[in-house]
């Protein structure tokens, strides 16, 4: 026999979600990438006529329309990082392997689900895990990590939402599928 250590449990929070939708997470990726692309080549072809401006061999004009094309393409560039981080927020939008992460998402490798705490439950402490069950089945719990909160307000719930991410998705949560986590 030994004497009990006292221990103290992390606080759980119940809460009901969904299997986000990857598809407007990856149209909003790739039309990020697509503009970062697009500025860097403007960015360059306003590098070489400022160098064949400096000799002489180019028009103004040319330069001028440079200029254009270049602030034209960072303003689209700004923009597409702007709805980047409405569709998936500060924490998401700035991962390393988000490029990666789109695709096992859509490839259901990998899941995100969306939680919201009911009306008026406030988190007091970090969110580190979630257990998840799909509704209506009778299958064990999946674990999935704490991403960050959700950008947007459930329009119908007006509750705080978390997105946590299923990476090894065996039991294939589906867009849409209803979970309790």
């Amino acid at each position: 026999t030994a004497s009990l250590a006292a221990t103290e449990l992390p606080p759980e929070f119940k809460g009901f979600g969904r299997v986000v939708d990857p598809a407007p997470l990856a149209a909003a990726v790739a039309e990020f990438a697509s503009a970062r692309a697009i500025v860097g080549a403007s960015e360059k072809e306003l590098g070489r006529l400022k160098t064949l401006a400096a000799q002489t061999n180019t028009s103004a004009r040319a330069l001028e329309a440079a200029w254009a094309a270049a602030d034209r393409d960072q303003a689209l560039a700004a923009a597409a990082r702007v709805r980047l981080l409405a569709v998936a927020g500060t924490t998401l939008s700035e991962r390393e392997n988000l490029a990666s992460l789109v695709t096992a998402l859509a490839t259901g490798d990998s899941a995100l689900v969306r939680i919201e705490l009911p009306a008026g439950e406030n988190l007091k402490s970090e969110l580190a895990i979630a257990r998840l069950v799909p509704l209506g089945e009778n299958v064990a719990a999946i674990e999935a990590k704490f991403v960050g909160p959700a950008p947007t307000v459930d329009p119908q719930t007006q509750a705080q939402g978390f997105l946590f991410l299923v990476e090894a998705n065996a039991s294939r949560l589906a867009p849409g599928a209803a979970v309790t986590g």
